[in-house]
């Protein structure tokens, strides 16, 4: 979270510097913070097993409903369709956020300690495990390349901060706040993570540059592929 919101304050301070247009701006916004779990989780099963994939539940309920009350924030303010920042304004921003409400539903679910329901949760606990797979197919369908060679200064900066300062920046924040090895590893896949694909749905449903969007998704998508490895590498090192 301290490096989220490290990179996001960081990018509203450059405002005044970024030479793109309000709609533009939400896309950059979104891409340097937001991270797509759905490729996360795999990663983090496949690399650290069920102890690291129980550490990584507790990061995206912890992280998620942030980046996503920043994100709306930014596009109720420089979205095509500027809702402006009044409180009543950016609650209903927020609450028409299916990420977000999912999130807080499952926190409070748990904080409550609501027991299993027979044959609901084991519902629920097939659609969950169909979640991931079906959530890699359609990221992997859903890349556009076009917008990246129409757009190659903004969306490499953008890729830039999000899969080159952003995982030592988890990784370094969670060694000096005291994590262990696992939870350092854990902090710097979640910052090699690509851009989040919802990202481009909050960019259409609220006057973001849904192509700038989709084209920074497709390069973090590719160059997270190459740096997770890379990473893994070094981490066992240390």
């Amino acid at each position: 979270m301290g490096a989220t919101l490290i990179v996001a304050a960081a990018t509203l301070a450059a405002k005044p510097l970024i030479t793109l247009d309000g709609p533009a701006y939400t896309s950059v916004f979104q891409g340097v913070i937001r991270w797509n779990s759905f490729v996360f989780l795999p990663v983090i099963q496949a690399a650290f097993g069920e102890k690291g994939l129980a550490l990584a539940a507790v990061m995206i309920a912890s992280i998620i409903p942030v980046t996503n009350i920043l994100c709306v924030g930014v596009l109720a303010r420089w979205g095509a369709d500027q809702r402006g920042m009044r409180p009543v304004a950016l609650m209903k921003a927020m609450l028409a956020n299916p990420i977000l409400l999912a999130c807080l539903i499952g926190l409070a679910l748990n904080f409550a300690r609501v027991p299993f329901i027979p044959g609901v949760t084991e519902t629920l606990k097939l659609l969950g495990s169909a979640a991931l797979p079906t959530g890699l197919i359609i990221a992997g369908a859903g890349l556009s390349f076009a917008e990246v060679a129409r757009r190659k200064v903004t969306i490499a900066g953008v890729s830039f901060v999000k899969l080159i300062i952003m995982p030592p920046l988890m990784w370094g924040l969670c060694i000096l706040f005291g994590g262990d090895h696992l939870a350092q590893g854990v902090a710097m896949l979640c910052g090699a993570a690509p851009g989040a694909a919802a990202a481009y749905l909050l960019a259409r449903q609220m006057g973001g540059d849904a192509p700038l969007m989709a084209g920074i998704i497709a390069l973090t998508m590719v160059i997270s592929a190459l740096m997770i490895p890379l990473l893994l590498f070094i981490y066992h090192l240390t």
